[in-house]
């Protein structure tokens, strides 16, 4: 795989008509959404509150120059769209991805882990097919003038998921979301 063909400003975009709407992945984001399909909390999210693309640097189909894409619409979607964007996927990005979920799940957990046992006496990084979630944050509940506590100790990662929660969720760059969350959690360790 040619990293700078999936990822980056030289990823091209490819556009899906799904039963709830038309939305345009990079390969990368569709290796992200293969990823967070493997995950029960996941599907909550995708399969009640839909997905939606993070903005992207793309060349977009037919080698169209590079801009800024934005998604505003939440698309909803059913198993088969998923399976039909999944589908779209090499067995080359299939094993890419596999191995950056496995890279979560065997090594930056265990960095976490390392912390949690001696912070609280347990482990704390126990899902299985680890992919970070993140939710669209204008379907997020906050109490207005709140702030948060943005140590390492209680970045996003270390918190426990909400069970039942299903606001969309945004569908990022698989390269993006492995050297922010290796970052996050080495930094963390």
């Amino acid at each position: 795989i040619k990293l700078n063909e999936i990822t980056g400003n030289k990823a091209r975009t490819t556009s899906f008509e799904l039963s709830g709407g038309k939305i345009e992945l990079t390969k990368a984001q569709v290796m992200s959404l293969y990823l967070l399909n493997k995950q029960p909390d996941a599907q909550e999210h995708i399969y009640t509150g839909g997905i939606k693309a993070a903005p992207v640097v793309a060349r977009g189909e037919k080698g169209r120059r590079a801009r800024i894409q934005k998604s505003f619409e939440v698309i909803k979607v059913t198993p088969e769209d998923v399976d039909e964007i999944i589908g779209s996927m090499s067995k080359e990005e299939k094993a890419l991805a596999d191995g950056i979920g496995k890279f979560f799940t065997d090594y930056t957990a265990e960095w976490g882990n390392e912390v949690s046992e001696k912070l609280y006496g347990y482990r704390k990084f126990t899902v299985e097919n680890y992919f970070p979630i993140v939710s669209d944050k204008n379907y997020i509940n906050q109490v207005f003038g709140e702030t948060t506590d943005m140590t390492l100790k209680n970045m996003g990662s270390t918190k426990s998921r909400i069970k039942g929660a299903n606001n969309p969720i945004i569908i990022e760059d698989v390269i993006d979301v492995f050297t922010r969350q290796v970052d996050s959690m080495a930094s963390y360790n």
